[in-house]
């Protein structure tokens, strides 16, 4: 909640705050620099995904059912994501 409360006042000490509402969020979302990067964002993040699905969907299916083979492989795919994500980015 402190993190909203300062959010709508513009605090320039300890003893003076200043109420500015949403004007903040306002400008920020006027921005055009803003607005670039949201939509360069989500060309990104379709453009990923629309690899990542078909491409896992088509390894699955190319598993060996059974053997050996099956239980090395789930593992090394397992592995990454024993990798916590602070350590990813």
């Amino acid at each position: 909640m402190t993190v909203v409360n300062y959010s709508v006042q513009d605090i320039l000490d300890i003893h003076t705050r200043l109420f500015v509402g949403v004007d903040w969020y306002r400008e920020t979302l006027a921005d055009r620099r803003l607005q670039d990067a949201l939509i360069r964002q989500l060309m990104f993040s379709a453009s990923v995904l629309a690899i990542e699905i078909p491409l896992g969907i088509m390894i699955a299916l190319a598993l060996p059912k059974e053997g050996r083979l099956t239980t090395g492989l789930l593992l090394l795919f397992a592995i990454p994501l024993l990798i916590p994500w602070n350590v990813v980015g």
